[in-house]
Formats: structure tokens, C-alpha cells, sequence
């Protein structure tokens, strides 16, 4: 028999909205035996059943919800096929997001396809699997299965996150499955019409970012001139710049990520060009974005669109002060080589630094420098994310365009 949990007095009302996540201090009391990765059932203090989810002792964030209202039968093959099948249903039939040209998309978003701490990528004919909750782990030989059936023969990478790893105090010997089961074979994949290899080993969470498949697919429109993409990765935005007949400078602090975007170009036909060249294509630099910035001022060098796409800068709500520093500082140096009447792409993957919060650094920091600051467009992540409507937490995604005079 499952445990039960009981909430607190006046705890419940996020969770019959629809909230999956409860934290310690929301508990009042536990009944029965409960180990990491347990299912257990959450009451409120009426003792009305609220839903079934994961029980993690060595965490705040408790319980993660995976179901609301009456109890389910243990997570097996069986249910992640249930699951999994109606995940593909939404992207490919209703969203459509497998075509000709757009063969990647983002199968099961955790939360918002009620599998909690659980992400899967399609990219082509490989699927990406990575897994944040130790109750995940604990049933990946279900997942597996499940995916197998769904799509035979297709291999599969798995990865664990780092964070939950150590926040959950995960045993060592429990990641062992993950490192037999991944393939270290190059694949080729096509997104918005842009053909990437996917990265073998660890790369970054599932190997590419579709969080920002549709702003990247949008750039395209947008860019032309001189555009220098910062923080490129393996070069989402460049490759689409490029296409567009931009000539483009792509910066990232990783020597891998600009070998890997050179490989990149060499699939879509971009001519990766000598730096200081003046025709199109990509010129690359592995360096830091901000010595780079300081560089291309010093030289006169201007760009028309300058795309800001740096990693996170708040892991946690604590560090988000420093953040906003480090951001103000980045764009100073940004606007300094953006010429007048050009386009300011800048993305925050940091819960903490929305996009309200963006808008107020560029306009304070082009403010300081006598110069306008327009909102143009505004973007999160994409139908392939969803997320709880009661879970604003999972909304880490801001995506703002910004014209500067």
C-alpha cells in the first residue's frame, strides 16, 4: 500500500488548480513508508484525494504530482505508451510539427505532459531522453520500452540531469543503465528548414535547444547586414542569418560548439569564411562574447542585428541581482557596436529574469547611452513546451525584439 501525505491547513488551493510541484513546508503530516522515487498519494486536511506523485525525502520540492484526482496503477510500459501516445498525437497531428522541412521537435515537456521531471526530443530519426527526478530513473527501463514500441529501432540517447542528481542525492550505481544504453553515432536531423548533426556524448541537456526553434526559424526574417549572433552554441540563429544572405559573426566561449557549427554549415551549403571577410556566410570565433564585443568597438566594427543568447544567468532566485549587473554590462557593450535603427535580439533563459525585467535593462541601458529602445515582438517557448497553466515556474523562456535608434 502507497503512503499517504496530508497537507497543512490552507495549503491546497494551488493544487486543485493544478499545481504538480509540492514543497516541504505545504506537508503536514506523512503515513506509511515512503522511499525516493515512491508513488504517494496527496490529500488535503478534509482528507479530499488530490492527485499521486513522487515522493523525494532529500528535497524541498517534496512531491511532484503526476496525476490529479483518482489513484493510477504503478508507471509501466504500459502507461508510458498511454502517455507518450498522446504527446505525439498534440505535436505531429494537431501541431504539425513533423514535415518536410521540420523533423525535431520536443516529444514529452515533463510537467506539461504530466510526466514530471521526464524530457524527450525527436530529432529525426533519434530520440533524446533526459531524466530529472530519481522516481524518473528509478522506472527508465519502462521508458525505454515504451519508446521502443512507439518507434522501433530508433536509438536512443539518455542523460541525467546534474542539478537533480545532486539535489536529490541520487546513488551513483543507480546511473549505470544510462551510460549502456546511449548511441555515440553522429546523426543529421533538418529543423525549420536547417539541417544540425546532433551532438554525440553530453552536449547541453538533450544535445540541441528546440526551446528555441521558433525564434530562431523567426530570426531568419529579420536578419540582414552585418549580424552577429553571441553565444552562438552550435550556430541556431547564424545558419539561419546566413540562409537569409547575412554575413555573419558567430561567438561562443566552447572550441567544440564552433567545430560543431562549422560541421553545421557544411550541411546546409554556409560558407564558413576567414575572419575579416565581407560576402556572406559565417565567420566563427571561439572566445568570450565580451572580449569579442570589446574588440569589434575598438575596431569600429558595426553590426545591423545583434542576436544576445547567453546561458543562465540565475540558476535561482538568489543570484538574479548579480544577474541583472552582468546583463546591463553585456548589453552596454552590445549597444555600443549596434548601429542606429538596428535590431537587438535578446533571449533570458532565467526564471528569475522575464521578459519585463529585460525590457527595463535595455531601455535603462540605452537610456545611459542617449539612445531609443523600441519592443517589437515578444516570444516564450514554443506549442512542443507546454506547461501547466498554474505552473509559472516552467516559463523560463523569454525571447524579446528590440529596435534601437
Amino acid at each position: 500500500m502507497r503512503a499517504r501525505v496530508w497537507l497543512a491547513r490552507g495549503r491546497a488551493q494551488p493544487f486543485w488548480c493544478g499545481h504538480p510541484w509540492v514543497f516541504d513546508g505545504a506537508i503536514q503530516r506523512v503515513e506509511g513508508s515512503a522511499n525516493a522515487g515512491d508513488l504517494v498519494e496527496l490529500f488535503d486536511h478534509q482528507d479530499q484525494r488530490i492527485g499521486t506523485g513522487f515522493f523525494q525525502p532529500n528535497a524541498s520540492l517534496r512531491i511532484r504530482l503526476l496525476s490529479f484526482g483518482a489513484e493510477f496503477a504503478e508507471l509501466d510500459r504500459e502507461f508510458f505508451i498511454r502517455r507518450f501516445s498522446a504527446s505525439r498525437a498534440l505535436r505531429e497531428e494537431r501541431l504539425k510539427l513533423w514535415r518536410e522541412d521540420n523533423q525535431a521537435y520536443r516529444l514529452c515537456n515533463a510537467e506539461g505532459d504530466g510526466l514530471g521531471g521526464l524530457f524527450v526530443d525527436v530529432f529525426g530519426e533519434r530520440l533524446s531522453v533526459q531524466l530529472s527526478t530519481f522516481g524518473m530513473l528509478r522506472r527508465v527501463d519502462a521508458i525505454v520500452e515504451a519508446l521502443a514500441h512507439l518507434w522501433p529501432e530508433r536509438p536512443l540517447q539518455l542523460s541525467a540531469n546534474r542539478e537533480a542528481q545532486k539535489m536529490e542525492r541520487w546513488p551513483k550505481e543507480a546511473l549505470s543503465r544510462l551510460e549502456t544504453a546511449n548511441s555515440e553515432q553522429p546523426h543529421a536531423f533538418i529543423e525549420e528548414g536547417v539541417r544540425y548533426l546532433l551532438p554525440t556524448g553530453q552536449g547541453q541537456k538533450t544535445g540541441h535547444y528546440l526551446d528555441q526553434r521558433v525564434n530562431r526559424r523567426r530570426f531568419q526574417d529579420l536578419a540582414s547586414g552585418d549580424v552577429l549572433d553571441a553565444h552562438c552554441y552550435t550556430g541556431g540563429f547564424a545558419l539561419h542569418a546566413a540562409k537569409a544572405g547575412a554575413r555573419v559573426l558567430a561567438v561562443d566561449a566552447s572550441e567544440r560548439a564552433i567545430q560543431q557549427l562549422a560541421l553545421n554549415a557544411g550541411l546546409n551549403g554556409v560558407p564558413m569564411c576567414e575572419l575579416g571577410a565581407r560576402g556572406p556566410g559565417i565567420q566563427a570565433r571561439a572566445a568570450a562574447v565580451e572580449s569579442v564585443l570589446v574588440q569589434c568597438q575598438s575596431e569600429s566594427r558595426l553590426f545591423d542585428v545583434i542576436n544576445l543568447d547567453p546561458p543562465k544567468l540565475a540558476p535561482r532566485m538568489a543570484h538574479v541581482e548579480k544577474a541583472l549587473s552582468m546583463l546591463d554590462r553585456l548589453l552596454e557593450l552590445a549597444l555600443a557596436v549596434l548601429r542606429p535603427g538596428g535590431l537587438l535580439c535578446l533571449s533570458s533563459c532565467s526564471q528569475g529574469i522575464e521578459l519585463e525585467s529585460m525590457a527595463r535593462r535595455v531601455a535603462m541601458v540605452a537610456g545611459r547611452m542617449q539612445r531609443t529602445s523600441l519592443l517589437l515582438e515578444q516570444a516564450g517557448q514554443p506549442a512542443d513546451h507546454p506547461t501547466p497553466a498554474a505552473l509559472r515556474e516552467a516559463r523560463y523562456l523569454s525571447f524579446g525584439v528590440f529596435l534601437i535608434d
